[in-house]
């Protein structure tokens, strides 16, 4: 893939890029939805490497989760959950000691880097809170509403939507304890719209 707008549509049930057949061929780069808050691997190899490997292995995407605390806190990023030296892109060099760039700032240099090799991205909700692991069922609870999801979205497309590959997101992995249709505050369908 190329650093230019696509268009994605369906013809006939087959998807395509810029009128051209395409096939999505992802794979999930899980850990920074948790608490170690960067995606697994970091401590081990530079991401560039990493993003090379699944780039030269024939995938076409990745699918990068998230939480929505750390969207809303947006804090530095933890330097003991990677490895600077092989991973320097994810330090502020603006402090005057060693400390990691922000949650948001995380994932836009993962994405750019991404680009780089051609990868489409989606970005997912996985879980409210690092720690809650299944949670509750839902897009929200006590300690995030579903107010500050909406806002969290906001801030979200604020910051990735400009980026030529973010091309969809998953609004919520498995909410499994809601429903569809019954006019419940839990419908999905009207939380998705």
């Amino acid at each position: 893939l190329k650093a230019m707008p696509i268009v994605f549509d369906a013809v006939d049930g087959e998807l395509r890029a810029n009128g051209e057949p395409f096939i999505v061929r992802g794979l999930n780069w899980f850990g920074s939805e948790g608490e170690l808050g960067v995606p697994y691997g970091l401590k081990e190899r530079a991401s560039e490497d990493l993003l090379d490997f699944v780039a030269r292995s024939g995938f076409n995407a990745l699918r990068i989760l998230f939480n929505w605390e750390s969207v809303t806190q947006n804090r530095e990023v933890d330097i003991t959950a990677f490895r600077p030296s092989l991973n320097p892109q994810l330090l502020d060099n603006g402090k005057s000691i060693l400390a990691g760039i922000s949650y948001l700032d995380m994932l836009l240099v993962l994405i750019r880097q991404a680009a780089q090799k051609g990868l489409l991205v989606l970005l997912t909700c996985h879980r409210l809170t690092p720690k809650a692991w299944p949670g509750n069922g839902l897009w929200y609870n006590g300690q995030i509403s579903e107010a500050q999801v909406l806002r969290n979205w906001e801030k979200m497309a604020e910051h990735f939507c400009g980026e030529w590959n973010v091309f969809a997101v998953d609004l919520h992995n498995e909410p499994h304890k809601s429903s569809w249709g019954r006019g419940s505050s839990n419908d999905w369908n009207k939380a998705a719209e």
